[in-house]
């Protein structure tokens, strides 16, 4: 039946810290290893000794499977983070791994991309794999109790979720990624934090508020 009110607070309220939280980690695409205390929303992880639920695959940065690794800790499963090694050359990013891993065929889940989530039975076979960011970040939700008690909150959450990805790219335009770290793209950050930033955060939207 209809979850009782207090439970759709709650998750309506976990859902919103987690993707406040993705806001404020997400614009910035340099690697990190930063395990963040999000599972203290709901009550702590599981037993971090129990055998994976999923196993995450992207590159070792935040980019677009960020807010797929805040609604997992959200949600207080154990999952495996997989990162493929980026080395910078010349300015540019290099993946041999995530090279061989397309050559393969075992990115086929995502048509040669990341992210993926594979979906893992108790031994750690894989029983389905996901592409797609938003369809990861969707299904965990999902699954875990994080979208709220009705179609209407669901689509609250989500409605933030899309905000929040309109932000990300409006700080991706200003200060595009893997720019040279140099003093015109620190000024160009300080200078969207102090002036553009607040201009997208006059109130939560409506619902979650």
């Amino acid at each position: 039946g209809p979850a009782a009110p207090s439970a759709r607070a709650a998750g309506r309220r976990t859902m919103a810290a987690a993707l406040a939280l993705y806001l404020l980690v997400a614009a910035d695409p340099a690697p990190s290893r930063a395990r963040l205390s999000l599972h203290r929303l709901r009550g702590g992880l599981t037993d971090p000794t129990s055998p994976p639920l999923y196993r995450l695959r992207y590159f070792d940065a935040r980019g677009v499977a960020e807010l797929a690794r805040v609604t997992l800790r959200a949600a207080g499963v154990v999952f495996e983070d997989a990162r493929f090694p980026v080395a910078m050359v010349d300015g540019m990013p290099r993946t041999p791994e995530f090279a061989a891993a397309k050559e393969s065929g075992d990115l086929a889940a995502n048509m040669g991309r990341v992210p993926i989530l594979d979906v893992l039975d108790p031994s750690g076979a894989v029983e389905a794999s996901i592409g797609q960011s938003h369809a990861i970040e969707r299904y965990v939700a999902r699954a875990h109790g994080l979208l709220g008690g009705s179609l209407l909150e669901a689509a609250a959450a989500e409605a933030l979720r899309e905000h929040c990805q309109d932000i990300r790219n409006a700080y991706s335009k200003a200060v595009p990624p893997f720019s040279p770290d140099d003093e015109s793209k620190a000024a160009r950050k300080a200078h969207w934090y102090k002036n553009e930033l607040p201009q997208w955060l006059p109130r939560p939207p409506g619902g979650l508020g």
